[in-house]
């Protein structure tokens, strides 16, 4: 009996489809499909619940929420977003005033406002990014 090289690569390629496929071996997607983002979706993990593959530094966060390790209950968890209207939004507002005499705009539309992100699991504000730029890191490990 002749051992084949090409049936243990073969077999090394076989998916159980009961077991979930581990990211490396996600096959790439089609022409027009859109690629996953593993980075943000959540993993099912038993008794834990979701868990994320990886955490964003608090110092890099940005407009939209991220996970993050909360550093005061030490949950992985996706941020809370809540927005304020900081310096940039007060200088918008005067210069609507100015031209436009709709000093109100900036106080009502998020795209003006400054990004606060709180942790998903106990509430605690993490930073605040601000749309000048910059992020103000509120608890540190």
């Amino acid at each position: 009996m002749q051992h084949d090289p090409n049936a243990q690569q073969q077999q090394q390629y076989v998916h159980d489809p009961s077991q979930p496929m581990p990211v490396s071996q996600t096959p790439a997607p089609m022409y027009g499909e859109k690629a996953p983002d593993y980075h943000l979706q959540p993993q099912q993990t038993g008794a834990q619940g979701h868990q994320f593959l990886t955490a964003m530094p608090l110092a890099s966060l940005s407009r939209s929420p991220a996970p993050v390790d909360c550093p005061s209950c030490g949950a992985r968890a996706l941020t809370a977003c809540s927005y304020q209207s900081g310096d940039n939004a007060h200088l918008w507002a005067l210069i609507f005033c100015c031209l436009l005499c709709a000093p109100c705009v900036p106080y009502v539309v998020k795209s003006f406002k400054d990004v606060q992100h709180s942790c998903g699991n106990c509430a605690v504000p993490l930073a605040l990014w601000h749309k000048s730029g910059g992020v103000d890191v509120l608890i540190h490990a």
